[in-house]
């Protein structure tokens, strides 16, 4: 999916998560990753990716059926999540 750059996940490994494992931890404080190996941390990016592609398919669905002017309230949790991640 999408390359990021080294050292991206400020959280060092968990080592209470499952081989290969990720866990996206969101709360008041802010939106985190931690990973497991480097197959966690990959498919943790993978899951990055994939809410940077749900934000643009939530944003042309909303202008094909919705009001215009709900649009940056529609996405603005995504991106919120997205900027926190650095993504």
């Amino acid at each position: 999916m999408r390359d990021l750059p080294p050292g991206f996940f400020p959280l060092p490994r968990d080592t209470a998560l499952p081989a290969q494992g990720y866990a996206i931890h969101a709360d008041r404080e802010g939106v985190r990753v931690a990973h497991a190996d480097d197959a966690g941390r990959r498919y943790a990016e993978d899951a990055l990716a994939q809410l940077a592609t749900a934000i643009q398919e939530q944003r042309a669905c909303w202008l094909a059926r919705a009001r215009p002017g709900g649009l940056a309230d529609s996405v603005a949790r995504l991106e919120r999540a997205q900027a926190e991640l650095g993504a």
